[in-house]
């Protein structure tokens, strides 16, 4: 081999100290990997209940004043109640505000929302493609410094 060349390939070999900073930024980068994994987790399952939600409306639009129902007062509390309105509901439309919206008007704002949710998805998603395509790339500094 001639000089040349065994300048080029210790040069393209990487040190102990970079073997180790490299072996800390993919460790810190998979960390980020995981943590967006949980927030498009969390934002997946809040367009669920969103769609629930909708679908809810629906079924309550449908539903005959004055029938029996239960209600939810807590997560795991309901309350036995009758209905008397089926044609509007009071929506929270943040910062502790209700307002009274007509069935279709809080479908519609649902609807909104699941659309901003979607878009923080996919933001989020992107993000993660960024951080795997990085991850790959050091994983493969790595393997060729193995080599």
């Amino acid at each position: 081999m001639s000089e040349k060349k065994e300048k080029k390939e210790q040069q393209k070999k990487l040190t102990q100290a970079e073997i180790q900073q490299k072996a800390i930024q993919l460790q810190l980068l998979d960390e980020q990997l995981r943590q967006l994994e949980q927030q498009l987790q969390l934002v997946d399952e809040r367009i669920s209940k969103m769609q629930l939600i909708i679908l809810h409306l629906e079924e309550l639009a449908k539903t005959k004043p004055l029938t029996n129902m239960l209600a939810s007062f807590d997560e795991a509390i309901f309350i036995n109640t009758k209905l008397l309105d089926n044609k509007q509901v009071w929506v929270d439309v943040g910062k502790n505000v209700v307002v009274k919206k007509t069935i279709p008007e809080a479908q519609q704002f649902i609807g909104k929302k699941i659309e901003e949710l979607i878009a923080v998805r996919n933001e989020i998603a992107k993000q993660a493609e960024a951080l795997v395509n990085e991850i790959e790339k050091i994983d493969a500094e790595l393997r060729r410094a193995a080599a």
